[in-house]
């Protein structure tokens, strides 16, 4: 693995330790178990960036076996990052304005300071998921660049757009895990017996964001990265 990932991986494992904090710190103010998940579903939002460090370690010292195993735990865990998004359904109870009684009164926001703590908590904790998912992403580009072809690479990115886009989906509605995977012929009876227009027009919509968001993110990082 390169030095400036690992100084990076560590830069944002510090990071990750303050929001584990932040977490417990919100949990005691809201007990609301959101707070806590948070914590998990960004860890699982990490390890994307670390395979795929460890992927480009392992292409470069030839070892092609090692490449794949982490190339397939990269795009096996990858979904982790963009799914953090649907964390916001938890807030959908959460009163961040005040009735009126009539139209003709401003609208009044709620300034009691918990439900905007936790838009605010759960906010960062996808921002920072998002991130690490989409610089797992580019990394994998650049390595499959260098060493296949742009044109193999970018094939590859919208692939794992699209597959990701497809486990955001069973992720959210179906509530399967990365690990499940350990129960192939389970997991395929289920996924088979929910093959319909709901599955193909979430998994398209989710898609979309993924390849939308990492478009974004390649343009900026691109950019920064040739300077």
């Amino acid at each position: 693995m390169q030095l400036h990932y690992v100084k990076q991986i560590k830069l944002l494992s510090i990071c990750f330790f303050g929001y584990l904090l932040m977490s417990l710190l919100t949990f005691y103010k809201i007990p609301d178990l959101i707070h806590l998940m948070m914590i998990w579903n960004l860890f699982l939002a990490f390890l994307p960036l670390i395979f795929s460090a460890f992927l480009e370690a392992s292409v470069k010292k030839q070892k092609k076996v090692t490449a794949f195993v982490f190339g397939f735990l990269w795009l096996l865990f990858l979904p982790n990052s963009p799914y953090m998004v649907t964390d916001f359904i938890h807030i959908s109870g959460t009163k961040f304005y005040l009735e009126t009684i009539s139209s003709y009164i401003p609208q009044m926001y709620n300034m009691d300071f918990m439900p905007w703590l936790k838009i605010i908590h759960i906010g960062i904790g996808m921002y920072f998921g998002l991130l690490l998912g989409m610089y797992s992403m580019y990394i994998v580009q650049k390595v499959i660049s260098q060493n296949a072809g742009k044109i193999k690479a970018y094939l590859l990115i919208i692939i794992s757009c699209i597959l990701s886009g497809y486990a955001i989906y069973i992720g959210r509605f179906l509530r399967f895990n990365s690990w499940d995977i350990i129960k192939p012929a389970y997991l395929l009876a289920q996924l088979t017996k929910n093959i319909n227009w709901n599955a193909f027009k979430f998994s398209l919509l989710f898609g979309g964001y993924v390849l939308v968001i990492y478009t974004i993110f390649y343009i900026f990082f691109y950019r920064s990265d040739k300077e």
